[in-house]
């Protein structure tokens, strides 16, 4: 859901003229969890945590 609430915000501000705030909710939504899955797993799942070496 987080997602789909930057994007929104993003065509919204790009609609507006506020071409920063498009560029900085593009990339808001870009670092939100969903887009850090990974896609060969399925969607229940959570992701793996990095190993501490």
């Amino acid at each position: 859901m987080e997602i789909a609430v930057w994007n929104s915000y993003a065509m919204l501000a790009h609609q507006r003229g506020e071409h920063t705030e498009a560029v900085d909710s593009g990339l808001a939504a870009q670092s939100t969890a969903i887009t850090k899955r990974d896609p060969s797993s399925p969607p229940w799942t959570t992701p793996a945590r990095p190993s501490a070496t």
